[in-house]
């Protein structure tokens, strides 16, 4: 649980600094860490599994889901996305 709780902070995180910036060079420890050890996929190889996770009982999660919504659509097609909700 806290592991998807992590994910999904580091995706809101990257998705909202990436709007807010544009472009910009990443740097590992720096803007991003690595989740380790690798979370399994439902995906096939060469793809990329974008989880979007949420909470019924969360504001944040509310206001966001429109923008996840966006994101979701926004997706390139080497990427899979699955949704969890955590109550």
């Amino acid at each position: 649980m806290r592991k998807l709780i992590r994910l999904f902070v580091l995706c809101l995180t990257t998705a909202t600094a990436s709007l807010a910036h544009g472009a910009t060079n990443w740097t590992e420890g720096q803007h991003y860490f690595p989740i380790k050890p690798a979370q399994p996929t439902n995906v096939a190889p060469g793809k990329v599994e974008v989880v979007e996770v949420f909470s019924y009982g969360c504001p944040a999660c509310f206001q966001f889901y429109k923008t996840a919504d966006k994101l979701k659509a926004s997706l390139p097609k080497n990427a899979a996305s699955s949704a969890s909700s955590a109550s």
